[in-house]
């Protein structure tokens, strides 16, 4: 299967990748990082050095800055779309900077270096997602996607063919053999991230820890509620349900070949 990746709304498609392996483990693809996000990285901490070095390809719009002081003027004056900080950067005192600097009401924060964020002391302005030191680059892309889904999704620029399924993430539509239906953002939550990864059958605790965030209070049952909901919307307008349950593991995309 060939995964293609393009410009918004019926841009012409270029190659993305081609995803290997077997659906159960989804393979190694890479994920084009590069969609519209512009991020700054907390360079003035040693700890996240060898972090970026092992992502500095597919991070290629990351800035990194090596001052405390010009990383918040930064903050203020450009207003990135994502944060990224090593997890013994962010104490209490450098996030409260953090959310008075920014203008946007949900900026998104990649903690590297941690496997999972503490529930509770974060400031209301800013929205933290864990990413474990060593994630490979498919688990950053997945992680910094669905983070941007739901602090950002303006910034989801890009479009993916699967097949027979298509999705423009600029547009908000999704697309089977042809016929194309609207999607609301809490639908787009749960088919972006799948069409990420579209050979992977995903285990329900993963899916609800990407959809809603690591520090999400939702019982596990919330993601099934998300995707009988997305199940519903697209088969209503299209005829064709796009997800299979997996049974005693979760949930996979239909092929449509």
């Amino acid at each position: 299967m060939r995964v293609t990746r393009s410009g918004p709304c019926g841009a012409p498609a270029t190659l993305l990748a081609d995803t290997q392996g077997d659906t159960a483990s989804g393979g190694d693809r890479a994920l084009d990082l590069q969609l519209g996000f512009r991020g700054f990285a907390a360079g003035f901490h040693p700890l996240l050095d060898a972090f970026l070095d092992r992502h500095r390809a597919q991070l290629g719009g990351l800035t990194r800055i090596a001052d405390v002081e010009a990383f918040i003027a930064c903050i203020s004056d450009m207003r990135p779309d994502y944060l990224l900080l090593g997890a013994t950067d962010a104490p209490g005192d450098l996030l409260d900077r953090i959310e008075t600097a920014s203008r946007s009401p949900h900026l998104a924060v990649l903690l590297a270096g941690c496997g999972a964020a503490e529930e509770g002391g974060t400031p209301t302005g800013l929205m933290l997602e864990p990413v474990a030191a060593d994630a490979d680059g498919t688990e950053l892309a997945l992680v910094l996607r669905a983070l941007m889904r739901r602090s950002r999704p303006q910034a989801m620029v890009g479009r993916s063919v699967s097949g027979a399924l298509e999705l423009d993430e600029a547009c908000l539509t999704f697309s089977i053999r042809g016929a194309t239906v609207s999607l609301s953002l809490e639908v787009f939550s749960v088919l972006g991230l799948m069409m990420d990864a579209p050979d992977r059958v995903w285990d329900r605790s993963e899916l609800h820890r990407l959809v809603f965030g690591a520090t999400s209070r939702n019982d596990i049952r919330a993601i099934d509620t998300r995707i009988s909901r997305a199940r519903r919307h697209v088969t209503a307008a299209l005829g064709h349900d796009p997800i299979r349950t997996v049974r005693r593991v979760g949930y996979a995309l239909v092929p449509y070949p």
